[in-house]
């Protein structure tokens, strides 16, 4: 199977969409986006299953059958799939390019991310997608073992336009004196994006954006310019600083304390912007 046809294939069956009566997809916006991408490419049609089979699709050389499908997890990062296809029994995955890089034994680009980094800092959501070979009782089949092990075989960019109203409400909440931030699933060079985009961010500053590396708070500056560069050294997550812990469980500190540790400390706090990813977020 050609890489084109082995991506569309994985757009044709990794998702959760149903169809109504009157042939209208119902379920994630960008599933059905994506399927339909799929139907242009392949005329894949998708019809109801019944018994053991959850949904088939019928393509304009094939027929494929999703026999079980493991849902969305936010703390995952993915979703999945177990169908049949004509190659044999399969696993198709789909989440965030992190997660499914890190599932896959084969076939990740060496610049893997740089394209994804490319694909961010343009506001574009971006998934990836892992497949592999398996055999046995789809209803038996555990979660990890199916998700793991992966060949890695491709991205997805797609772009979620900003509302009309959007940029006039953040403005209005300003004017006000109202402070507007943005908490997202996506990620976070896709919403530094968005953010600028919007007006929660001025796209004439630069952004320092904080993240997880291994154990250690990582600062990293983002603008339009230049490449993301590390800005200063790591704050180590699995020690005791030398400023105050605040509460009792897990490693908490007063963000003014933190402050003492940024690569931003002495400059005004209008001249920049600020953003953190889940994981940081989940840290402090």
């Amino acid at each position: 199977m050609s890489e084109e046809a082995e991506i569309f294939e994985a757009f044709s069956l990794c998702h959760a969409i149903g169809q109504m009566n009157d042939g209208r997809l119902i379920g994630d916006p960008l599933d059905i986006e994506m399927f339909k991408y799929a139907q242009n490419k392949n005329n894949a049609k998708l019809i109801d299953g019944s018994g053991a089979i959850l949904a088939s699709i019928k393509t304009k050389s094939s027929e494929l059958q999703i026999l079980k499908r493991f849902d969305f997890d936010s703390k995952l990062q993915r979703m999945s799939v177990i169908a049949n296809t004509p190659s044999g029994m399969k696993a198709i995955v789909k989440g965030s390019p992190e997660m499914i890089s890190s599932l896959s034994t084969s076939g990740k680009p060496s610049n893997l991310n740089q394209q994804v980094d490319h694909l961010t800092k343009q506001g574009l959501r971006v998934i990836a997608f892992g497949t592999k070979s398996v055999s046995g009782n789809a209803d038996s089949m555990q979660r990890e073992a199916s998700e793991s092990g992966l060949k890695f075989i491709g991205l997805l960019s797609m772009e979620n336009h900003l509302k009309d109203c959007s940029t006039a409400v953040v403005e209005d909440l300003q004017r006000c004196d109202v402070q507007t931030i943005m908490a997202t699933g996506d990620n976070i060079l896709t919403a530094i994006s968005v953010a600028r985009q919007c007006g929660i961010m001025d796209p004439r500053k630069h952004v320092y954006y904080a993240d997880m590396n291994g154990d250690q708070i990582k600062w990293v500056l983002q603008n339009e310019e230049a490449p993301q560069k590390d800005i200063v050294p790591d704050i180590n997550a699995s020690q005791e600083p030398n400023f105050n812990k605040v509460g009792t469980t897990g490693p908490k500190w007063n963000i003014d304390d933190i402050a003492l540790e940024l690569p931003f400390r002495g400059q005004e706090v209008d001249s920049f912007g600020l953003a953190m990813t889940g994981k940081v977020f989940f840290f402090l």
